[in-house]
């Protein structure tokens, strides 16, 4: 019994006394509407939970334009925190993210870092743009094949027609070539009658 104390004591004992220090990064994103940056602060993987984390101006704290979220466990029992913080860039350098834990040695001051999507990416833009041509390609060809299809449909229709109204015509002019050819048969045959009667 009193093994398993002293067993639980020590367990204790190391959970008390154990730190760990918070990995803290610092990211940033740059507005497109007013062209205003928010960076955000985040540390992860602490223990204790009791962590100081402010932004600072100068120096001096700052909370102006800033949020802070929740702070969570962790599936491994430390603790993740973050804040954040909106300002002009033009001022970047005079802000800071400064940190104080029980597992670091000395407090930390991180500076912010031009915003990775501030300048235009070209390789997204050119992806962008060849897949948008290929969309409007594939829909030119579907589009032309469709109406090259139903010109095909529409083809057989007129020729039916023309072919339906031919013979029509066709017996017309055979029956007023039969007509025009009878009746210089019967001029001929009259004027051939005469000439007889007249001798």
């Amino acid at each position: 019994c009193i093994e398993w104390l002293e067993k639980y004591l020590s367990y204790g004992k190391e959970t008390l006394l154990r730190t760990e220090p918070p990995g803290v990064t610092v990211r940033g994103k740059t507005e497109v509407e007013d062209g205003m940056e928010t960076h955000v602060c985040r540390l992860d993987g602490f223990y204790p939970r009791e962590i100081d984390a402010s932004w600072t101006r100068d120096g001096e704290v700052w909370e102006e334009e800033t949020f802070h979220g929740f702070l969570a466990p962790n599936a491994d029992g430390t603790f993740h925190y973050w804040l954040s913080i909106r300002i002009d860039p033009k001022e970047r350098c005079r802000y800071r993210c400064h940190v104080e834990h029980d597992g670091l040695p000395e407090p930390l001051d991180l500076a912010l870092e031009e915003p990775t999507n501030s300048k235009p990416n070209l390789g997204l833009i050119i992806c962008i743009l060849a897949a948008l041509s290929l969309v409007c390609l594939i829909a030119g060809i579907l589009v032309f094949l469709k109406k090259r299809q139903d010109g095909y449909k529409a083809t057989p229709k007129k020729h039916q027609d023309y072919y339906k109204a031919a013979p029509a015509s066709d017996s017309g002019s055979n029956s007023s070539d039969q007509a025009f050819f009878s009746g210089s048969d019967t001029d001929s045959n009259s004027s051939k009658q005469g000439s007889d009667q007249a001798a």
